[in-house]
């Protein structure tokens, strides 16, 4: 299992009849991450005349606000936008200063989800893959005879302390066979726990 959210903060900005669109991404993992990126931006576009967002989390929680734009208009095509890009874990915030020229709810449900779509497009993104955390208690020896396992792509090295023996976080992706690819390299059943379960970022 796997999912792909934005990395950093996404930026893009568009004008459509005279009204600037400002688009904001930002990875977050609560609802209280989300709060406080939407009042960061709410204080510093405090002149805005709206400031419309959605966003949606790994597990299933989301929210949009129109912020004052005619029901149905803004919250829903960025929150529609961010399913359509299949990405979680991320808040988007559509900034609107109003140019003069009224674009009725066809054009501002347009205009909200384009200009979402396009900002989470232009975005950076990460995937974080499902991955089972373990952690193995080895000799010297056996430290540098599995060195190779640890320098390899499908590991994930998280911390090292080197004292009597060698104590090795690490995690790799679920299902790989951890236990018989250490079994071969030392030829014994490998000296090593299974922690958790987390999603990381390779």
């Amino acid at each position: 299992m796997a999912y792909l959210t934005v990395k950093g903060e996404g930026v893009y900005e568009k004008i459509i009849e005279k009204s600037r669109f400002i688009t904001y991404s930002f990875c977050v993992t609560t609802p209280e991450q989300a709060k406080e990126y939407l009042d960061k931006i709410r204080k510093k576009h405090s002149d805005a005349t709206h400031n419309c967002y959605g966003y949606k989390l790994k597990d299933g929680t989301s929210k949009f606000s129109d912020d004052g734009e005619p029901s149905g208009t803004a919250g829903a095509p960025i929150f529609e936008a961010i399913n359509t890009s299949n990405l979680v874990d991320v808040i988007v915030v559509v900034t609107r200063y109003f140019g003069g020229v009224k674009l009725g709810a066809g054009g501002l449900v347009r205009a909200y989800f384009n200009c979402a779509k396009e900002g989470l497009d232009n975005a950076e993104k990460q995937e974080f893959i499902e991955c089972e955390n373990y952690v193995a208690f080895l000799s010297y020896e056996e430290f540098n005879a599995c060195n190779s396992f640890f320098n390899s792509p499908i590991v994930k090295v998280k911390e090292k302390e080197f004292s009597c023996q060698v104590k090795v976080e690490f995690c790799v992706k679920k299902g790989e066979p951890v236990e018989q690819r250490l079994a071969s390299i030392l030829n014994k059943k490998p000296p090593i726990s299974r922690l958790y379960t987390s999603f990381e970022v390779f």
